[in-house]
């Protein structure tokens, strides 16, 4: 298991989690960090299986528990990386739970069913800590309490903190709701709703609200109910009543569905006097539809078989729905369908890559492009793929197989044999390369070796002026040189004149030939002088 830091982010300020690793550290969660969010570490699925599924009636310390067995059972290993970030933004489960209890129930009862031993270390760190150790403040005084009872009953009768007040009741009633105490939470809400009458809009407390009144069930019909009234809006009522109907009757649910439509034929008689069915679904006579409606229904159920993993139907409805109406084949959509039903979704998946590679990146070439998949194919184990791309890439631009040269080892010499070798101190040109001066082959051969010389010098230095070149001519230099330009013209225009130099001078470094832009000049001038020295000198060259 893996585990590693966390940013904290909580009230405008992150805070760095550094959890503990060691278990004897996590089991006293007031003295040390465990990891607080699952993004901060990471695990193998085997230890999901010995551990056992979550407990799902554990709304608050489910994390908890599982750590507790993991740092138990398994080896553990942290990095200094951090993982992810956890945001307490006031609406998670825990952010005002009574987390000192919950925990302290979760230790005992994990030393008591699984680390007997472990439970007299425990219970002597958690009653020295909250009992018995010198702490700076006591918030358990009677008279801390007082003031602060006291001081909410004035602030509630004087509405200058309601809105805050009906937030924590709210949370008070959201928590009594994991607890699973229904009657409680929805008295607290309704105490919110009382304190602050503009929280009725919001909608996560009625999302608390009724499934603690009415119950899950009831309150997942209420809803069920509304988007069936209110969703799709351009649908009407006698249209949705007459689908949920057929769907009924289609479930063995006859009842209910012969129920339902009669409501649809109260509501709307018209609807269904002048409705047609038939087995496939409805009949579109020739002078009531046009040919481009029939395509499209056809398209719809290409689409409806497709989704359901038919392709071949698909295809089928799709090829009727382009015979009936031929231009239709400029949308995309049928285009679309039409390719993924007939080839299939991983080959279409696989020309997608394919056009992209040849349609991103215009500055590499198309071979260079196939040639860099191939090879990473290749790689990956696909090598059927990998060398049918090579091959593509040989057929389009064969330069690139060509210039490919074998790698061959070269005689390395390790420093181990360099030790040993005597040091001679170099004099003269003559010792160096082990040329004898005194006769005339060796005068020769010291002239071939100083021409040889001088065309390295003359190669390294046309390489560094061709680099030198290039870098003054780049494109990106001079629209780099144009920014600095547009920033200098707006700190001028700003009153920030002393900014502009910097920027102007910058500009010529990056792009010389615009030495010759007179603009840049004049800006430089304009902002280094005052206007009225540059007054005397427009009046100077007047005179």
């Amino acid at each position: 298991m893996l585990i590693s830091n966390l940013f904290f982010e909580f009230s405008n300020h992150t805070f760095n989690r550094v959890p503990e690793i060691e278990y004897k550290k996590v089991m006293l969660p007031f003295r040390h960090m465990f990891p607080i969010n699952p993004v901060s570490y990471f695990y193998k699925r085997d230890v999901q299986k010995k551990i056992g599924p979550f407990p799902l009636d554990n709304h608050f310390t489910m994390d908890y528990w599982f750590l507790l067995k993991a740092y138990q059972d398994f080896k553990l290993i942290q990095t200094d990386y951090h993982l992810g970030t956890f945001c307490m933004n006031g609406y998670n489960k825990t952010s005002n739970a009574d987390n000192r209890k919950n925990t302290h129930i979760r230790v005992m009862y994990h030393c008591w069913h699984y680390d007997k031993k472990m439970l007299p270390y425990y219970m002597y760190n958690y009653y020295k800590h909250f009992y018995y150790d010198i702490k700076p403040w006591n918030l358990k005084g009677l008279a801390y309490k007082s003031k602060k009872f006291f001081a909410r009953i004035y602030s509630v009768l004087t509405l200058k903190k309601n809105k805050y007040y009906s937030q924590k009741l709210y949370e008070r009633g959201r928590y009594r709701y994991y607890e699973k105490k229904k009657i409680r939470s929805v008295f607290w809400t309704s105490a919110s709703f009382i304190i602050y009458p503009k929280s009725l809009k919001s909608a996560s407390r009625w999302n608390i609200f009724f499934p603690a009144l009415m119950g899950e069930n009831l309150s997942n019909k209420s809803k069920n109910a509304y988007r069936f009234l209110a969703y799709p809006p351009g649908m009407s009522l006698a249209h949705k009543l007459n689908y949920y109907g057929n769907e009924y009757k289609n479930s063995n649910k006859k009842i209910k569905g012969n129920l339902i439509l009669l409501l649809g034929f109260i509501s709307s008689p018209r609807y269904f006097m002048g409705m047609k069915q038939s087995q496939e679904g409805e009949s579109y006579s020739a002078g009531s539809k046009s040919l481009r409606t029939r395509s499209q229904i056809l398209f719809d159920k290409g689409g409806y078989y497709y989704y359901n993993k038919k392709r071949m139907r698909a295809l089928m409805w799709v090829l009727m729905s382009l015979a009936v109406y031929p231009k239709s084949s400029g949308q995309k959509s049928k285009r679309k369908l039409l390719l993924y039903s007939a080839l299939g979704e991983s080959t279409m998946n696989e020309v997608n890559v394919l056009h992209h590679l040849y349609s991103d990146d215009k500055h590499y070439s198309f071979p260079y492009k196939l040639n860099y998949y191939g090879n990473k194919l290749r790689k990956e184990g696909s090598s059927v793929y990998g060398n049918f791309l090579l091959f593509m890439t040989y057929f389009i631009a064969p330069k690139y197989i060509k210039e490919r040269e074998k790698i061959e080892k070269s005689n390395v010499i390790y420093s181990s044999q360099v030790q040993d070798v005597p040091k001679k101190q170099v004099s003269k040109i003559a010792d160096y390369s082990g040329i004898k001066i005194s006769s005339l082959d060796g005068m020769k051969e010291k002239g071939k070796f100083v021409s040889a010389g001088g065309e390295e010098i003359y190669r390294q230095s046309r390489y560094k002026l061709q680099l030198a070149y290039d870098y003054f001519r780049y494109r990106k230099f001079k629209a780099k040189s144009k920014y600095l330009y547009s920033d200098a013209q707006d700190f001028f225009y700003t009153e920030k004149k002393s900014k502009v130099p910097g920027l102007i001078i910058s500009s010529f470094l990056y792009y010389p030939p615009s030495l010759l832009n007179r603009n840049k000049w004049s800006l430089l001038v304009n902002s280094v002088l005052s206007e009225s020295t540059l007054k005397k000198l427009k009046g100077g060259k007047k005179n």
